[in-house]
């Protein structure tokens, strides 16, 4: 176990930069915004871009295969008919635990619509979406399976409420070695995730889940997706500031250099270096250390008591090996 060094400036970050707001035309930003954090660990990243679409032409082409319902290209972006449907893509495959899907919700809904991060495609497949029933805002999220198969299964899944949104960024990814799906919600399209969500249970209720990814949804337009290809790096805190606290890194690469930033919450853009346009999630990033992985990716820390002034702010962690950032913890 090491010592988690004494907490000092990191220099090559002084310059803080807001993420500007999207250039594509056809996302409509969202009108609410709440900064706040919703309570839970938020703000899982998956590392390694693999594939994307912006929409941005009439036919939805040879790249998607309708499975089920009805998808088109309405407005250069994504949108289904009334009833579950699904599109799978094609030259994209990515084991579940690795996939991350990130797409731009259509602001203030109008009555039922949802869209759904679709991983793990198979024998069954993850169905993780995000639902508006009315009054212009997504009220809920269902951790179903299947085609909309809102049954639970074992410990993992449900249909739960949300702080609703009116709509923005979201960010689905897997943590804890495939157990845990997340949801990240950045309702003002920022680059600052300020709500998550999340469900247990993956390994017992799916234990052969295939490689298929795709998108399902019911009335939806959505825009801008993109699929990830990479272990999620995950961060833990245990133990009460200012007394001494454990530092827990799991997901990163083999042997990888690892940096621990803290600072109060907000968005910077790392502004040098190998992992230059990086975003974290902190506002004015102190860095805690370079620290390297062991073989199978894990790091663990301890501090020594730390300063009052420290209590409340925010951890992350990014592996300089290929640049995923950790969710956030809090000190």
């Amino acid at each position: 176990m090491l010592i988690f060094a004494p907490f000092a400036l990191l220099a090559s970050m002084q310059a803080m930069s807001q993420l500007p707001p999207s250039q594509d035309p056809t996302l409509v930003p969202s009108q609410n915004i709440h900064h706040a954090q919703s309570g839970l660990v938020g703000g899982i990243a998956a590392a390694g871009s693999i594939d994307s679409d912006d929409f941005n032409r009439a036919t939805l082409g040879t790249d998607w295969v309708q499975m089920g319902g009805s998808f088109s290209i309405v407005g250069n972006a994504l949108s289904s008919a009334p009833g579950n449907a699904w599109i799978e893509r094609l030259g994209s495959v990515v084991d579940y635990k690795d996939a991350s899907t990130e797409f731009d919700l259509t602001a203030s809904p109008v009555g039922l619509t949802y869209t759904a991060a679709v991983t793990g495609a198979g024998i069954d497949m993850l169905w993780t979406k995000i639902q508006s029933n009315s009054g212009g805002v997504y009220g809920n999220i269902g951790f179903f399976h299947g085609v909309n198969n809102g049954v639970r299964v074992g410990t993992y899944g449900g249909f739960f409420a949300i702080t609703p949104v009116t709509g923005g960024h979201v960010r689905i990814s897997i943590s804890n070695g495939g157990d845990t799906m997340n949801v990240d919600i950045d309702e003002a399209n920022d680059g600052v995730y300020e709500w998550h969500y999340e469900s247990t249970g993956i390994l017992a209720a799916f234990p052969s889940l295939g490689t298929g990814v795709g998108i399902g949804g019911w009335s939806a337009t959505m825009d801008n997706w993109d699929l990830g290809d990479g272990p999620s790096l995950s961060l833990t805190i245990t133990g009460a500031c200012p007394a001494p606290v454990t530092i827990a890194v799991s997901g990163a690469g083999a042997s990888a250099s690892v940096a621990i930033a803290y600072g109060p919450a907000g968005s910077f853009v790392i502004p040098i270096g190998p992992c230059i346009g990086t975003v974290i999630d902190i506002r004015a990033p102190t860095l805690g250390g370079f620290f390297t992985a062991d073989g199978a990716g894990n790091i663990t820390l301890t501090t020594p008591p730390l300063g009052a002034g420290l209590c409340g702010l925010t951890v992350q962690a990014v592996d300089m090996s290929n640049c995923a950032v950790s969710n956030t913890a809090t000190l």
